[in-house]
């Protein structure tokens, strides 16, 4: 069946992120065999504006009017504001390469506006609610990714009887791939037509999660990382190497008791799921 293409969008549901490794969701080389590393969530979203920057448009004047006009591609980087409801210090650390500072194993501190900092390659994944309008119509949900960004924490305003709303500013960069390793391009096993994008979007029935998983060769089954939602669907791709050279093939699935099981690629191989999860 094809997929949705056709929806209406509202809220905010939830926001997921990791670290990114050239638009990949996790540090996969760090993974031992029969090992795999998926997304964290981070709670309270409130707010995240993902909308795509304009173009540069250039008018040529003549006889007292606009001649012809012609449009540019975005000179500028997408960027947005994410805005939480929920602090969460190990995220900040993350993103920034702090680490905490313990006090007698009793308080847990955060340096803030580190000099020097570090500015982490980031996978974010947006969710929010949908309405089907085409392929299987009804309830869904829309869901940006945005696969290599970095992030800077920009703290909280204090305000009498307000609540805390805690910012940061994410900067996304552009990718030369899939977060499932296919090169984007216009080539023979490539993908999209165009060779980078900043980010991507799709509507699935459920809210998801994605993991990466690094074969031993032998075990044939995999618990993800998040709950699987029953009967829901999953996907995922026999990515090889990662290497842009290698085309991720199709890898069979069976759900059974909240596991994935699959028939073992080679050692070393890396398998990319994206699955839907319980809420």
């Amino acid at each position: 069946m094809a997929g949705t293409t056709n929806y209406n969008a509202a809220g905010f549901d939830r926001i997921q992120y990791a670290v990114s490794t050239g638009g990949i969701p996790t540090d996969y080389a760090s993974l031992s065999a029969d090992a795999g590393a998926g997304l964290t969530r981070l709670y309270a979203a409130q707010a995240a504006d993902v909308s795509i920057p304009e173009g540069s448009t250039v008018q040529i004047e003549g006889d007292d009017g606009v001649d012809a006009q012609f449009q540019f591609d975005v000179t500028e980087l997408e960027a947005f504001a994410l805005t939480l409801g929920r602090n969460n210090n190990a995220f900040i650390n993350t993103i920034q390469g702090t680490t905490a500072i313990d006090l007698q194993s009793t308080w847990d501190v955060l340096a803030r506006n580190p000099k020097g900092r570090d500015f982490t390659d980031m996978f974010f994944l947006l969710t929010r609610r949908a309405q089907k309008r085409n392929g299987t119509t009804g309830a869904g949900y829309h869901h940006v990714i945005v696969s290599l960004a970095t992030g800077t924490y920009l703290g909280s305003a204090f305000g009498t009887q307000a609540a805390g709303a805690f910012n940061y500013n994410v900067v996304a960069n552009y990718v030369d791939q899939t977060w499932f390793g296919n090169a984007l391009g216009s080539d023979a096993n490539e993908v999209s037509g165009k060779n980078f994008a900043s980010s991507f979007e799709f509507v699935t029935d459920c809210a998801v999660s994605i993991d990466i998983y690094k074969s031993d060769g032998a075990a044939t089954s995999y618990t993800p990382n998040q709950s699987y939602r029953s009967g829901g669907t999953v996907l995922a791709w026999d990515c090889g190497d990662l290497a842009l050279a290698t085309v991720p093939a199709t890898l069979a699935i069976t759900p059974s008791g909240g596991d994935f099981t699959f028939t073992a690629p080679d050692s070393g191989d890396y398998i990319a799921f994206i699955y839907e999860v319980d809420e």
